[in-house]
């Protein structure tokens, strides 16, 4: 496959070519590397109760996004500005709600703790996690419509339904998905009817 827009270097042609395999395009079974929106929306779905601080996830995803020297320095640094916002913007609450908001500290820092690490230029900036298309370029990066097979001259396609399943397009309300997806019945058989 060759992108027409993108040429290989003349290094990577003379090196020749490799063939893919699964985990170029579909890293899960290695670290994920998460971004700090995507681990503070999966901290406030555990934690309901972190909810109620406000701009927890605004100061959360500032404090992990930001850069340290080294690991360690970063989790802590993490504690300290979650502890330090609420301190100097809501100093009522950080008397009456001081658990909570340790809480909120300690697991900004964890989100921290398993996905930046400074020493080895390491986060989910150098590591995207590639299915998909939402953090990162992920699956555009082949399928964006210019990389063609140099045997067939084939293209890759990146139309939206190569991938996904659209079962409703422009409605006005929203659709009832379980009845979407659920199977037409067979003649004379009532609908939702078991087959033997």
């Amino acid at each position: 496959m060759r992108d027409a827009k993108h040429p290989p270097a003349a290094a990577a042609i003379q090196a020749g070519a490799r063939l893919m395999d699964c985990i170029d395009c579909h890293n899960r079974p290695t670290h994920l590397f998460e971004t700090p929106a995507k681990g503070m929306d999966a901290v406030l779905e555990r934690q309901a109760d972190l909810r109620v601080l406000p701009y927890y996830k605004r100061e959360a995803v500032k404090a992990v996004s930001a850069s340290y020297r080294t690991h360690d320095q970063g989790v802590a640094a993490v504690r300290r500005a979650i502890t330090g916002f609420y301190a100097a913007a809501y100093p009522e609450l950080a008397t009456t709600k001081s658990g909570l908001i340790a809480l909120a500290a300690e697991e900004a820092a964890r989100v921290y703790d398993r996905t930046v690490f400074p020493e080895m230029n390491t986060s989910s900036q150098t590591h995207p996690k590639n299915l998909g298309h939402d953090d990162s370029p992920g699956c555009f990066r082949c399928h964006d419509g210019n990389m063609t097979s140099v045997k067939t001259g084939a293209t890759i396609p990146n139309d939206c339904d190569s991938c996904h399943g659209i079962l409703v397009d422009g409605s006005p309300t929203e659709p009832d998905l379980a009845k979407l997806t659920m199977a037409a019945p067979a003649a004379g058989e009532a609908p939702g009817e078991a087959k033997p």
